[in-house]
C-alpha cells in the first residue's frame, strides 16, 4: 500500500504542476477507441499544458483457446513395451485469458505541438481481476484413461526412467490431475500495476480533428503466481525449464494502435 501511495502522490503532484503552468487547461477533449495487446481499448483524452496530456480509459480483454495434444511419441513406446496396451487418446485443453482493466496516464510532449507527437507516457493500470489466466481440461474421459495408465505405470518393470507419467504443464510446471481425470490450474498477478512506456500522436487532435496514436510500453504487474485451482495449491514442480522462464515474467508487454477524434 505504501507504493500504492507514494506513486499516486507522485503522479498526481506531476499534474497539478501542470496545471499550474499555464491556465489554459482542460479546454479540449477527445475520445478514441483501438486494439492491442490489452485488449480493446477505449480512452477520453485531454491537454491540459502544451506539453502534458492526460488520458483516462478501460481496455476490455477476454480470449478463449481450445488446445489439443496427442501422445504419438509417448504411444510409439508403449507399444514397444507391450503391444497389447490400449493406446492414450489425445489431450483437450481450454485456456481463457481474461485481462481487462481500467487506466490513467499522463503523457509528457517534449516537443513544440506543431513539431512532433511524440511523448513519454507514465501511469497505472488497475485490473478487473488478479487472475489473468486459467486452463482446465475440456474432456474428463480422455483424462481419465490418461490418469489410469499413470497409476499403472509401476506395473511395467521395463518402462525406461526417462518416460515420466502422462502429464500436462502449465507455463513449465506440472499440473496434477486428478483419478477422476480433471485438472484445472490459474495465474494471479498485482491488480495494480505502474506503467511507462513512449508513443507518438497527441492525446487532443489539433486543426484536423482525427488522429491515430500508438504507444509502446510495460506493464509491471509483479511476479506471475501459478495455482493448482483444484487444491488451491503453489505449483512448484518444474516440468520444463525454458517454458518456466515465461511465468515468471514480472513485465506484461502493452502495444496499442488508436484512432483519436476530437469532440470539444
Amino acid at each position: 500500500m505504501k507504493k500504492k501511495a507514494i506513486f499516486l502522490a507522485v503522479f498526481g503532484w506531476c499534474g497539478l504542476s501542470c496545471l499550474g503552468q499555464e491556465g489554459n487547461v482542460f479546454q479540449h477533449f477527445s475520445l478514441s477507441g483501438g486494439l492491442g495487446s490489452t485488449g480493446l481499448t477505449i480512452d477520453m483524452g485531454t491537454m491540459m499544458t502544451d506539453h502534458f496530456g492526460l488520458r483516462a480509459g478501460v481496455d476490455l480483454l477476454g480470449i478463449y483457446f481450445h488446445g489439443y495434444e496427442d501422445y504419438e511419441d509417448l504411444n510409439k513406446k508403449l507399444y514397444l513395451l507391450d503391444p497389447d496396451l490400449e493406446p492414450l487418446p489425445g489431450q483437450d485443453a481450454d485456456t481463457h485469458l481474461t485481462n481487462s482493466s481500467g487506466h490513467l496516464l499522463l503523457d509528457y510532449y517534449p516537443f513544440k505541438p506543431s513539431k512532433s507527437g511524440f511523448h513519454v507516457t507514465v501511469g497505472a493500470y488497475l485490473a478487473w481481476h488478479r487472475q489473468v489466466e486459467s486452463l482446465e481440461n475440456a474432456d474428463n474421459w480422455a483424462w481419465r484413461k490418461i490418469a489410469g495408465f499413470n497409476a499403472r505405470r509401476g506395473d511395467y518393470a521395463d518402462v525406461p526412467a526417462e518416460m515420466g507419467p502422462a502429464t500436462i504443464g502449465y507455463y513449465g510446471y506440472l499440473v496434477p490431475t486428478s483419478a477422476e481425470g480433471s485438472f484445472s490450474a490459474y495465474m494471479l498477478t498485482n491488480r495494480f500495476r505502474p506503467y511507462l512506456g513512449i508513443g507518438f500522436g497527441r492525446a487532443v487532435p489539433g486543426a484536423r480533428r482525427l488522429n491515430v496514436q500508438l504507444d509502446l510500453g510495460v506493464q509491471f504487474w509483479g511476479k506471475p503466481r501459478l495455482y493448482d485451482g483444484i487444491t488451491g495449491k503453489r505449483l512448484t514442480q518444474v516440468a520444463y525449464k525454458s517454458q518456466a522462464s515465461f511465468g515468471r515474467n514480472t513485465v506484461y508487454p502493452v502495444i496499442t494502435i488508436r484512432l483519436a477524434g476530437r469532440i470539444l
